[in-house]
């Protein structure tokens, strides 16, 4: 902000609306730039990403070690051993139950 010129008449604010303008296509521009590198390496970056949170975690720990520090991964696998448990749950007790009414 120290750079910008005393506006003092309409002549001025003119050259500054102008070179603000000016500042605008610019970053316009280089957004637009880094937008496209974006969707063209978004897989790569990605990768790359993982790759490095998982050295900075553990160096000689497995992609299944990784993926179950991941709380969405963990939660999903919760979930499915809560239903494996509840189904085996409910066919012990349909077991119990026919074995005690057979013998009565």
């Amino acid at each position: 902000m120290k750079d910008r010129p005393h506006i003092h008449n309409l002549d001025t604010l003119e050259k500054e609306i102008y070179r603000q303008q000016l500042l605008l296509r610019d970053s316009a521009k280089q957004l637009e730039k880094d937008l496209d590198y974006f969707r063209e390496n978004f897989i790569k970056l990605a990768r790359n990403s993982i790759k490095k949170e998982r050295n900075k975690e553990e160096k000689t720990s497995s992609f299944f070690e990784h993926m179950f520090k991941n709380e969405h991964v963990r939660e999903a696998v919760t979930n499915i051993t809560d239903r494996i448990t509840d189904h085996a749950a409910e066919a012990v007790n349909q077991l119990i139950d026919s074995l005690f009414h057979k013998h009565k």
